[in-house]
This record gives structure tokens, sequence and C-alpha cells, in this order.
């Protein structure tokens, strides 16, 4: 209990004291008394207790609010340092998760990387015969050093940049194209056909269907290899 709740009870009973005190002393006269009398009297006597009950109550109630509004202050700071927490936490998850995606994107990139092929024209020459005066006979050999694919398509196109391709073009047909494995073909072309491409669709080692071509063409009476991964191509 409370210093200021036991001085109001305490006060209280020696008013009250006090008065049967008065009361014991002066019973005859008090006996004499009115009914009105005893009225007023108990008014008189009460009216202070009441009084000073209404202002300890006030003090009590004002001592109550203070408190409250201190409670409501510290409950305010704490809600301030709470969302001052959950930013910093927040700040820290976002950056986490940015390295995280930053790792993933590293990581997902390699492994793209690592799961190409990688084609190269180990040589390619005309043999120098002609078929006829209209056609020379060509041999290419296609090497891969990179990672092994599947359902790899070889087809012979005439066009360069976009190309759409069919089963008429088809030079040859792979399940698995290992690493290390070449291919070896020759084959006749018009003479008039200085430059000639060979599409190789492809499905690498994520099984992501990706696309090569190997644009042939002459320069400085050589052959030129021109080769080109982003080709769009329908098969």
């Amino acid at each position: 209990m409370k210093l200021s709740s036991i001085f109001v009870y305490v006060l209280t009973i020696l008013w009250l004291v006090l008065g049967g005190y008065y009361i014991y002393h002066t019973w005859p006269a008090v006996m004499e008394l009115q009914p009105n009398e005893i009225g007023d009297s108990l008014a008189g006597f009460f009216a202070p207790l009441a009084f000073f009950w209404l202002v300890a109550g006030y003090i009590q109630q004002g001592k109550e609010l203070q408190q409250n509004t201190e409670a409501l202050r510290l409950q305010h700071e704490e809600l301030k340092n709470s969302v001052e927490q959950q930013k910093i936490i927040a700040s820290s998850a976002k950056a986490e998760m940015a390295l995280l995606s930053e790792d993933y994107s590293a990581q997902r990139k390699k492994e793209l990387i690592a799961a190409q092929p990688k084609f190269e024209l180990a040589y390619l020459f005309d043999r120098g015969s002609e078929i006829g005066g209209r056609k020379k006979c060509y041999k290419i050999k296609l090497l891969n050093i990179g990672h092994a694919v599947t359902d790899l398509k070889l087809y012979h196109v005439r066009e360069k940049g976009l190309l759409q391709v069919s089963d008429d073009l088809l030079l040859a047909q792979f399940q698995v194209f290992e690493t290390g494995k070449n291919w070896e073909r020759e084959f006749d072309k018009p003479i008039s056909e200085t430059e000639f491409t060979i599409l190789a669709t492809y499905n690498d080692g994520l099984r992501n269907r990706e696309s090569t071509s190997f644009h042939i063409e002459p320069h400085d009476d050589k052959w030129r290899v021109v080769i080109d991964d982003s080709l769009n191509c329908t098969s």
C-alpha cells in the first residue's frame, strides 16, 4: 500500500476517533438535540472529511494520470526502439538477400558456362577437286572441347543471321556428342557459292536448347570462320 493512501486512512480514523471521543464526553447534550440539529452536526462533522477525501482523490487521480502518461511515454520509446531495430534487421536481411542473390547469380552463371559445349572447326579446306566444272568438294571437321551435349543436329544452310532450318538441310544428328568427340564430313557445293553456314542446335548440360552457327567465308585468299552462338533458330 502506498504511503499517501496510508496517510489518508490514518487521518480518517483519527478524525472519526476524535468525533467519537467528543460525542462520548458530550452525550447528555447530544441527547437533548433535535433531529434537525443532529443532522446539521453530522453534516458539519463529515463535511471536512468528505472534502479531504475529495482532495485526496484528485491528488491520487493526478498521480495515476502522471504514471499512465509516463507509461505511455515509455511504451512510445519502446515502440520507437523496436521500429529502429526492425529497420536495422530489415536492412541487414536486405543486404544478406542481395549478397545471396549475387552469389546465386554468379554460381548460376558459372554453371551455365560450365554446361556449354565449345565447338571448334578443327580445319576446313577446299580439296581442289571440281565436279563437272560446277561444284567443288569440301571437307570440315567439328570438334567439341567443352561440355557434352545431347540431341545435336548439324545443318548446312546458305543464309547468315536469323535462321530457320528443316530436315532436308540436316547434315548429321547425334543423341550425345561427348567432350573430345569430333565429326568429319565431305560435301559438294556449287562453285558460285563462296560462303556458307554450318548450324548446330543442341541441348546443353542443363538441358537448355541452344544453337551455334559457323559462317564460313573467303578472306584474303583464305577461309575465315565467324562463330555466332546467339541465334534464334527453329528446328
